[in-house]
């Protein structure tokens, strides 16, 4: 088994990020044509890593997490633009012999969007959990209510604070941890996190989380709000469950 990875570094600044549009090109420079013919099968993680695979291996599986660029609409810079790009990727990518889709709605969403048959797709859930997701003991404290996720329009962090206003407008001492980063890619519409949580004094707002800081992040949390716009799996909310923190999810 040969692994290559072809990645996009979440806490680098954007100019690296924006690299990420090139990443089907990536990977046919670092696999062959003539290395893929040695191969009985090439699976990519993702579509924009399996895009240019059909064209150049023989039995190619593909996973699709999400449609989100092609879904979520009116929220994107340069969307057209992005949206056209995006649907030749995943096209390119929906060529393959086969598609793991993340969940039933992304296979739903591969059929009526994509026009992929839907015999080709098989539906396999995101890898589960792992062990390291557990509750930690938990000191004496303020009730901390968290959100987890990146600040571009779509994990709608506007609707975290707002709740938490409300809260604090009914007396409840509490403060909000908003953990995740700002989004710094050009092309996604992000809020004004400073502007939305102006006149508040108990909230905290955390850049990008290292994988190892996971798990205690999740802990410091009481209750974890996750009001996401759309999601393919949504992967959080079993990570933050396992850790003992019931989420509340917007519906």
């Amino acid at each position: 088994v040969d692994m290559v990875t072809v990645a996009m570094n979440e806490s680098k600044p954007w100019y690296f990020k924006e690299l990420q549009a090139f990443i089907p090109f990536q990977t046919a420079i670092k696999i062959t044509p003539r290395k893929m013919k040695s191969y009985d099968i090439v699976h990519a993680l993702d579509p924009f890593v399996g895009a240019l695979l059909p064209l150049t291996a023989r039995n190619t599986v593909v996973t699709f997490h999400d449609l989100i660029p092609l879904t979520l609409k009116g929220k994107w810079k340069y969307e057209n633009a992005l949206q056209a790009y995006h649907w030749c990727v995943y096209k390119l990518a929906a060529r393959s012999k086969r598609i793991i889709a993340a969940s039933e709605q992304t296979k739903s969403e591969l059929i009526n969007i994509l026009h992929t048959k839907p015999e080709k797709i098989d539906v396999i859930a995101s890898g589960g959990v792992g062990g390291k997701f557990r509750p930690l003991p938990k000191a004496d404290r303020q009730p901390t209510i968290g959100f987890f996720g990146n600040f571009c329009y779509r994990k709608r962090v506007d609707l975290a604070i707002e709740v938490f206003r409300k809260l604090l407008a009914k007396g409840l001492d509490c403060r909000l941890v908003l953990a995740g980063g700002k989004i710094t890619e050009p092309a996604k519409e992000k809020f004004d996190i400073d502007e939305l949580t102006k006149g508040l004094s108990s909230v905290t707002k955390i850049d990008f989380v290292p994988e190892e800081d996971i798990v205690e992040l999740y802990n410091s949390f009481d209750i974890m709000l996750y009001p996401s716009e759309n999601e393919g799996f949504g992967l959080h909310i079993p990570e933050a469950q396992r850790c003992g923190v019931p989420v509340l999810v917007r519906g």
